[in-house]
This record gives structure tokens, C-alpha cells and sequence, in this order.
């Protein structure tokens, strides 16, 4: 009974070759191959689950920032900016960074580092277009157990470009 809108995008694309040309049904189609397909994780940047909430870890692209009156670009030209918050925190922090536009589809990693340097969880390794994202850090380390109370650093690399950022974790 209420008026709905919905943003993104309206279907999802499987491609399997079946051998000899085989063609199937719908019914044949959803058991046999769109119940074992795993989505990309790109995917995770739009999806929704069937309660409408987006999956708690992944990247978020944040597609628009309107300000009237505003006739500059959301997006950085030359150079990488990011940060995080809340700071400090407890449980997780979300970190904001950005891909400019001269350094679209290149590789970018962000990786999470403790105060003696040791590599702690690596959150990003892929390339990205330019614009604006959001990625959840819930305090785990690759091993996905969670770390103690501690300063704990942030490296964004885009292609040759380098940012680091600090943040405090407290339990």
C-alpha cells in the first residue's frame, strides 16, 4: 500500500554454455546454475538483501553529492584523499577515500597496518574507476579474528599515488 522507489540496477547477467546446446528451462536454470553462482564481489557495491539492508563489509560507491550551486567536479583530478570515522572506534570505522580521475582503472589497495608496521588485514586489491567509495573495517585481521585496542594505520595506494591515515581503535 505505500509508493516505492527503487535506485540501480534492474537485472543481473549469468552467462554458462551448456554442451550441445542444450537449452533449459527456467525451473532448470535456477537449480542447476543460478543456485550455485556466486556474484562477483563488485556486486556488493549496489545488492541489497531481501530486507533491503546492503551486506555489512564490502565497498561502497558513493555516486553523488548535490549542492546547489555547486559547479565543481565531486571528483578529485589529481590526487588521493581519505578518512576515516568515527575516530577513535568500537567496533568498526569506515574509511572514505577516492580514485581521481587521472588514475581511473588503475590497481588500488588499501591495506590495514598495526603501530610496528606488520600488515593486519588487506581490504582492497583490484582496480577502480574513478569516484568516491566507503569501505567498513570491522577491527579483524586477515585471519578474521579481531584485534586488540591499539593505533592501527591505513595505506591507500592508487597506482603510484600513496595515502596513510591513522586510527584508534579502543575496547
Amino acid at each position: 500500500g505505500q509508493n516505492v522507489a527503487f535506485v540501480g540496477p534492474v537485472s543481473s547477467y549469468y552467462e554458462y554454455t551448456t554442451m550441445n546446446y542444450y537449452r533449459l528451462t527456467d525451473n532448470e536454470w535456477k537449480e542447476e546454475y543460478l543456485s550455485k553462482a556466486a556474484r562477483p564481489e563488485w556486486t556488493n557495491i549496489y545488492l541489497a538483501n531481501s530486507d533491503g539492508n546492503v551486506k555489512p563489509e564490502g565497498l561502497s560507491l558513493i555516486t553523488n553529492v548535490d549542492q546547489e550551486g555547486n559547479d565543481h567536479s565531486i571528483f578529485p583530478k589529481s590526487f588521493v584523499m581519505a578518512q576515516n570515522y568515527p575516530n577513535p572506534f568500537n567496533p568498526s570505522t569506515k574509511i572514505a577515500f577516492n580514485v581521481p580521475s587521472r588514475l581511473a582503472n588503475t590497481e588500488v589497495k588499501l591495506i590495514v597496518f598495526d603501530i610496528q608496521g606488520n600488515r593486519v588485514k588487506e581490504l582492497i586489491n583490484e582496480s577502480l574507476p574513478t569516484g568516491n567509495y566507503l569501505i567498513e573495517w570491522n577491527g579483524s585481521n586477515d585471519a578474521n579474528q579481531k584485534v586488540s585496542t591499539g593505533v592501527y594505520f591505513y595505506e591507500i595506494r592508487v597506482d603510484t599515488e600513496r595515502f596513510v591515515g591513522k586510527m584508534n581503535l579502543i575496547k
